[in-house]
């Protein structure tokens, strides 16, 4: 059995928050990273369960189960909704959830989550705090991901109570388990913006459909209709607002296990003398860009002179919005032996092509976790 926290054929595999490498989790996109490993499990066993929320839901679900089920040649499992794990390791699935199941020679019919959270009749524009207290809610932030740096979008004034209308709060579910979902962002009520006593409640979206207030351990059930809601508001932000299509989630360097023939990002610090190293990059393009030609090049510099220590280019096609640019330091130059553990300036430039459509980007970032014998 494989635990973790969960979206429709996603699930990761190790602690679901902003820090986590960037493979520390399975879909469908990064099989060139798993897929090896997990078919080693082919003729050892009979039957391969996902104990993660959401996995085996919607098209994506079904599609991931049945690739997983060839790879092990095995039926492969997942829940179809919420799953809750209790501190006794007592875990059950929501009402209205069920297991989808995928074998070698069937990819499973599609089975939907369950909805079943009403939408209240009337908008809202009150809500109670974290102490009971019944407040009027002046303005919504939510943010996409972890990050508090800058909302994605903003709600005020009727907007607020279309959103309100969309989550039960006047049917509190105390947290008492865990819920093995995948945090999708966070949502920020604030009150009393107008009249200078300022009061805010975050909340903890998981799996877009449920929130978490973690200063009263309360969960808060949403109506399916606000996941569209936050899913449009995150693409939008993505593929309009940030530099026309294009965003930069990141750098980092990688080695090739050479055993297994992928590539892993480092454990811990990583040994440049010891393993074939690239730099790779993980980007995120609108609907527009796919197939475009990309290509690539990566300049690392030293941190005090800013002296180039190294560069590689890189080129392929993109296939999907998320996609991995990789770009190998082969042979590894002594230069790059020769430098310390530490944060080293990088820039990347990137251009695409599609038909007569043509841009170019540049991203300046740190790349962390290189040490040298």
């Amino acid at each position: 059995m494989i635990v973790g926290h969960g979206l429709p054929g996603f699930v990761v595999t190790s602690f679901a928050g902003p820090s986590n490498p960037p493979n520390d989790f399975m879909d469908l996109q990064n099989m060139n990273y798993w897929g090896r490993i997990i078919a080693q499990l082919r003729g050892k066993i009979g039957l391969l369960k996902f104990l993660s929320c959401d996995v085996g839901a919607e098209d994506v679900g079904a599609d991931f189960l049945y690739a997983i089920a060839r790879l092990t040649n095995a039926p492969t499992m997942a829940p179809t909704g919420l799953v809750n794990i209790n501190s006794s390791g007592q875990w059950w699935l929501q009402p209205g959830a069920t297991w989808q199941m995928a074998t070698p020679t069937n990819r499973p019919p599609i089975i939907h989550r369950p909805s079943g959270i009403l939408i209240l009749e009337e908008a809202m524009n009150t809500c109670r705090n974290s102490k009971g207290e019944e407040k009027t809610v002046s303005r919504i932030d939510f943010y996409a991901g972890y990050s508090r740096a800058r909302p994605t979008t903003t709600w005020r004034g009727k907007n607020v109570g279309d959103i309100l209308r969309l989550i039960r709060f006047d049917q509190p579910v105390p947290s008492d388990s865990s819920l093995l979902a995948m945090p999708t962002g966070l949502l920020v009520l604030t009150f009393g913006e107008d009249s200078g006593v300022q009061e805010n409640e975050v909340f903890i979206i998981y799996a877009n459909r449920v929130l978490h207030n973690q200063r009263s351990r309360t969960y808060f059930y949403a109506a399916s209709s606000l996941e569209n809601v936050l899913m449009m508001s995150a693409y939008r932000a993505t593929t309009v607002s940030r530099s026309d299509h294009f965003e930069l989630a990141g750098i980092f360097f990688s080695y090739y296990d050479s055993e297994n023939k992928i590539w892993l990002p480092p454990n811990g610090p990583l040994i440049v003398s010891e393993a074939k190293v690239a730099l790779v990059a993980t980007v995120a393009v609108g609907l527009d860009l796919i197939g475009s030609s990309v290509e690539a090049t990566f300049e690392l510099f030293a941190p005090q002179t800013n002296e180039l220590i190294y560069k590689t280019t890189y080129s392929d096609i993109l296939f999907a919005t998320t996609a991995e640019v990789r770009g190998i330091l082969d042979p590894i130059p002594p230069t790059l032996t020769a430098l310390t553990a530490g944060a080293y300036p990088c820039r990347m430039t990137v251009k695409l092509s599609n038909g007569s459509q043509q841009s170019e980007f540049k991203r300046e970032v740190f790349v962390r976790h290189l040490h040298a014998t």
